[in-house]
């Protein structure tokens, strides 16, 4: 799959929950009926953790002195001129060709072609001053390697072969011979990084090219460090769900965290402006009914690690008092987009926000209490 589904971790939870629990909310019609990821409107949650008596559910074993390993937080400074090479590429302009006539991998050609099937041109097969990424794939095979090493001006005949899954059925397998002439052969050309190109970006406070160089090295340090506190958290509940014995999580909590992942996924396909199975699709690469199974299976995971968190919260009088949750939501609000508390507090659920703060806390205890090596730039470890 191409991304990961559904985060069946406390560590995902305590993110994915403080995002959801919406009331109220028009939801747009799915393309699949009575599925998991289908929603006419967004329910409140009818079962919270604050409010669970787990005793009987979890046997904690050790959860305190986990030792664990944290990854290095260290940019290197290629890592920063990767970054900056990358960014760069994106406003890359094409500009002929001067050095050389002969088409390269990459090149951009602008061409004219005809393609004949037993000596007749076919429907779609002629084009005028056509751009073509060489390399792209935009053609079928042979057609784009047929036109490396070409010179500008010349051209060239390409016996090719449509592939048997073409969709137009009398092409479909079919030899034919594209004539092909080379007009323009263009190469992408990237800004030079220097103090006017960095100006230009529009950064405020960032005016020459260490500037810029700081300002990624900050900004790659910080995405390093929040995966590393990320993983780290993921390893120390994993050893800790070793550790423990946890009962088989109600099908109430299960569906809970079924509908926080569904939730979650229907907003973010209404954001693009698609329907579910499309976004799914484009996100994860697999058919809606797959995606749905996924769901279900971390649900299944998230509710067990969500009832371990629970189990050490009431061990070690881990409690969200209204206090605390007050205080959160009055911390938070803006960052979330909202122009008041009350605004952001109208606009959830605050039982399962509570939860989520829960869910923060235990992680952040476990932490606390773990034995921690990190992993310097050498791949040593260290105390």
């Amino acid at each position: 799959m191409k991304k990961r589904m559904i985060l069946g971790l406390c560590v995902g939870l305590a993110v994915v929950l403080s995002g959801c629990g919406a009331k109220n909310e028009e939801v747009q019609e799915s393309t699949v009926q009575e599925s998991a990821v289908q929603e006419t409107e967004v329910q409140t949650s009818t079962i919270y953790l604050s409010s669970l008596d787990v005793t009987d559910l979890v046997e904690l074993g050790e959860y305190k002195g986990i030792e664990v390993q944290k990854q290095s937080t260290e940019v290197p400074e290629s890592m920063v001129d990767s970054y900056m090479e990358y960014t760069m590429s994106f406003q890359s302009e094409l500009a002929p060709v001067t050095d050389r006539d002969v088409v390269e991998n990459g090149d951009t050609v602008t061409i004219d072609y005809e393609g004949k099937k037993d000596g007749v041109a076919f429907d779609g097969g002629t084009a005028t001053d056509y751009n073509l990424s060489i390399g792209s794939g935009t053609f079928i095979e042979g057609f784009e390697d047929g036109l490396i090493g070409v010179k500008k001006g010349e051209t060239v005949d390409l016996n090719l072969t449509f592939p048997e899954s073409y969709p137009a059925e009398d092409l479909a397998g079919a030899d034919v011979i594209f004539t092909v002439t080379v007009k323009e052969i263009q190469a992408a050309v990237t800004p030079t990084l220097d103090d006017e190109y960095v100006a230009g970006l529009g950064i405020e406070g960032v005016e020459t090219v260490e500037d810029y160089r700081q300002t990624v090295h900050e900004m790659l340090t910080q995405q390093m460090e929040e995966e590393a506190e990320y993983q780290l958290q993921v390893s120390i509940i994993e050893a800790v769900m070793a550790n423990s014995t946890i009962q088989e999580p109600s099908e109430e909590l299960k569906q809970k965290y079924a509908d926080v992942a569904a939730r979650q996924t229907q907003k973010a396909a209404e954001y693009y402006g698609m329907d579910m199975e499309t976004y799914v699709f484009a996100n994860y690469g697999v058919e809606l009914a797959e995606y749905e199974s996924e769901i279900q299976a971390g649900a299944y995971e998230a509710a067990r690690q969500a009832l371990l968190c629970k189990r050490i919260a009431d061990e070690e009088g881990i409690v969200i008092t209204d206090e605390k949750l007050e205080e959160v939501v009055n911390e938070n609000y803006a960052g979330l987009g909202y122009a008041s508390a009350e605004d952001f507090k109208a606009a959830i659920d605050l039982e399962e926000y509570r939860d989520s703060i829960l869910l923060d806390e235990v992680l952040k205890f476990l932490v606390d209490n773990a034995v921690v090596a990190e992993e310097d730039h050498t791949g040593h470890d260290h105390e």
